[in-house]
């Protein structure tokens, strides 16, 4: 009985851990702080599937770094990570596993650091 209990336990742990949400750093610049920011553009597109959400600067170091800063947060959660430097320009991805699905964290910084574009996307069921 207690080895039954106690894989029972184990068993609906781990359902807990793996239905949590990701909590990504990178999804505060989505929950309207800078909506009235003249250096910002957001764009967020759902449908029943999918979510794809961009968040550009436009001339505003402070903000480049802090969206810099989570994802380099989000990055120790990745399942992958890969960086490109061209030109001068930085270009991050990295994919985060989350409820069997991925989502897809894209990252592009201009040579002076003062703008920048961050994309998310991947299935609604990720984002749960």
């Amino acid at each position: 009985m207690k080895r039954f209990l106690l894989t029972l336990s184990v068993i609906l742990i781990a359902l807990i851990a793996y239905a949590t949400p990701p909590n990504l750093s990178v999804e505060q610049f989505f929950d309207g702080r800078y909506n009235n920011d003249k250096t910002v553009e957001i764009y967020i597109y759902r449908d029943q599937k999918e979510s794809y959400r961009t968040f550009k600067v436009s001339n505003n170091p402070t903000i480049v770094k802090q969206v810099l800063d989570a994802l380099q947060a989000d990055s120790q959660k990745s399942a992958n990570y890969s960086e490109r430097i061209k030109g001068g320009r930085k270009n991050y991805r990295i994919t985060v596993y989350n409820n069997g699905k991925n989502i897809d964290i894209g990252f592009g910084m201009s040579v002076d650091g003062k703008s920048a574009t961050l994309m998310i996307n991947g299935p609604i069921s990720a984002f749960k």
